[in-house]
C-alpha cells in the first residue's frame, strides 16, 4: 500500500479496508476466517467489510474464497485514460513494438510509485510478470524510466517519434 506522509486524519476503517483488500490480493484470495486470523480481527468484523466489498463489486465470492472484483478494473481503466496525452504514447508504443519486435511497457510515476499502463509486445518479446496497474519497485530501470520521461514525452509529442538507440538513429 501507498505510504501517505501528508498530515490529515485519516479513517482507520478505511485504512483496514485497503489492508483487508492488499492481503485478498497477495494470497490470491482468502476466506473470512484466515483473513480474520491474519488482521487479527473478529470474524463479526472481516464479514462486515467482506460484504460491503463484495456487495459494491470489489469483491467476489469463488471457490471457498474472496478474490479481487472487476470493478477495480473499472476505476483502474478510468484512471489509466483519463489523461488523453497516453493515448498518443500507447500508439506510438505499438508501432516501436512492431518495429522492434521487442516488449514496450508504458510506466507513469504517481505518488512516488510506477505504475505499468501499457504493455506492446514484439515478436520476439520476452514474456515477464507485468500486467496492467503492476506496480513498479525502485530499480535501475525504473530510475532509468523515471529520469527519461520528460524527454521521452517532449519526443512524443513535439516530434511523433522515440528515439531508441538501440534501434535507431533518429526518426525515419
Amino acid at each position: 500500500m501507498v505510504n501517505n506522509t501528508s498530515s490529515g486524519r485519516q479513517l482507520k476503517t478505511l485504512k483496514t479496508a485497503f489492508e483487508l483488500i492488499d492481503i485478498i490480493q497477495q494470497q490470491n484470495g482468502m476466506s473470512i476466517e484466515s483473513l480474520a486470523k491474519e488482521m487479527d480481527l473478529a470474524q463479526s468484523t472481516v464479514h462486515g467489510y467482506v460484504k460491503t466489498l463484495t456487495n459494491n463489486g470489489y469483491l467476489v465470492y469463488e471457490d471457498g474464497k474472496y478474490h479481487i472484483g472487476l470493478e477495480f478494473l473499472n476505476k483502474g481503466g478510468y484512471a489509466r485514460m483519463r489523461k488523453p496525452e497516453y493515448d498518443l504514447i500507447i500508439s506510438k508504443l505499438e508501432g516501436l513494438a512492431e518495429q522492434t519486435g521487442e516488449r514496450v511497457q508504458f510506466i507513469v510515476e504517481e505518488n512516488g510509485r510506477g505504475y505499468y499502463l501499457h504493455t506492446s509486445i514484439g515478436q520476439n518479446a520476452v514474456q515477464v510478470d507485468a500486467h496492467i496497474g503492476k506496480v513498479v519497485h525502485t530499480s535501475a530501470k525504473y530510475i532509468i524510466v523515471k529520469a527519461m520521461l520528460p524527454a521521452i514525452l517532449n519526443s512524443l509529442l513535439l516530434s511523433s517519434c522515440i528515439l531508441i538507440h538501440r534501434y535507431t538513429d533518429g526518426c525515419k
